[in-house]
């Protein structure tokens, strides 16, 4: 992971930027609900509340040999989160178009008044700032990413769908040679083409976009793997059948509209029984008792699935870096005193600003505020 962070468009920084972005995304969203684009719901939820800084982990990609980790930044409870899942939510009907018409589809959507009030420049904007806000926590210290979007952020998969859909459209248009079939999942591509074109059109993929290389698996005994599905191309015999029978009712004179409904004519599929289940228990698999427990489960009714306590995230994934406790929010806190008594309380507030507030309420003897300060003076 070290290896992955010094040679990848990430740039050490000198303090954390978390208080200061805070205070740049709440000027902005001020703004746009004193102009009414933002409602006063909408402006409070998505103002920046938390204040610890993304935090970054790997995953293993154990079918890469050359890539062998994959980089997620955890954006949840930071500052850009839930202004990040209100874009998500404006943006997520345009994955069917492409980068360069959802400027255009925006601005004569008219559904769009119905998930917000704001303009595209607006969105253009916000969504600007919260892509330029992938800064992240590894071993202590403070990273910004300097290119590409961050893995972790709410609208990633959309962004990354528009672009991987103006990508694609791009790239078929002006291959010398398009694939026959094309079918893609985010960056994960199915691609059925004649043999001579397999490399050309590899190498057209990798040429049309400096940052964007693909690597490529092809088919080994008529198998090959597409998102974790096996996929087996088999002889077409029923073509071969339904070309002979095509000539056998031509050759007796049928009409071609009876040629038509007899050819695509298709056998009906038998229905599977299922057994019902009331319900469903997950457990912990123990050998040589959970093979009896789910038998006995059975005949009550439930479906039993067994899990492990050591699974492959364990094993694989590098965790992310603790979370500041000073800096968490929805927490129960205690204050002792010498007297021996205790104040006890849940805040919604950041841990340390709490503290400093019960600090500035002592110190201007607020006893109003709270128990402290009356306690304390």
């Amino acid at each position: 992971m070290s290896t992955l962070i010094e040679t990848g468009p990430y740039k050490l920084l000198n303090k954390d930027s978390t208080d200061r972005l805070s205070r740049k995304a709440t000027e902005k969203l001020l703004q746009l609900k004193r102009s009414e684009n933002l409602s006063e719901t909408e402006y409070n939820d998505i103002t920046p509340k938390q204040k610890q800084p993304p935090r970054i982990y790997s995953v293993s990609k154990i079918y890469k040999t050359d890539v062998s980790l994959r980089p997620i930044v955890s954006c949840v409870n930071t500052l850009a989160y839930d202004l990040s899942g209100y874009l998500a939510r404006i943006l997520s009907l345009l994955t069917e178009e492409t980068v360069q018409a959802a400027l255009h589809r925006l601005n004569n959507d008219p559904s769009l008044p119905d998930r917000t009030a704001l303009t595209p420049p607006q969105i253009a904007d916000l969504l600007n700032f919260v892509l330029r806000s992938t800064y992240f926590k590894y071993n202590g210290a403070l990273y910004d990413q300097q290119e590409r979007a961050t893995m972790g952020i709410l609208f990633s998969a959309v962004i990354a769908d528009l672009y991987m859909k103006a990508f694609e459209e791009q790239t078929e248009a002006t291959a010398p040679e398009p694939p026959r079939i094309c079918k893609r999942y985010v960056d994960d591509n199915l691609t059925v083409t004649k043999q001579h074109n397999v490399d050309n059109f590899l190498s057209h993929l990798s040429q049309q976009h400096l940052s964007i290389r693909f690597t490529m698996e092809t088919e080994n005994s008529n198998k090959i793997t597409f998102l974790d599905t096996l996929v087996t191309r088999e002889p077409d015999e029923t073509a071969q059948e339904t070309k002979h029978l095509s000539a056998l009712l031509v050759a007796n004179g049928y009409p071609p509209y009876f040629l038509q409904k007899v050819t695509k004519t298709r056998l009906p599929t038998p229905e599977r029984k299922t057994a019902e289940c009331k319900s469903t228990a997950v457990l912990l698999y123990i050998k040589g008792v959970s093979e009896l427990l789910r038998r006995h489960l059975r005949q009550q009714g439930i479906r039993t699935v067994f899990k492990s306590d050591t699974t492959l995230r364990y094993r694989l994934v590098r965790p992310k870096d603790p979370a500041d406790p000073n800096k968490q929010d929805g927490v129960v806190y205690k204050i002792p005193c010498s007297c021996s008594k205790v104040y006890i309380r849940k805040t919604g507030r950041p841990m340390q600003e709490r503290m400093k507030e019960h600090d500035r309420d002592i110190r201007l003897a607020r006893t109003q505020n709270s128990a402290v300060p009356e306690h304390a003076n």
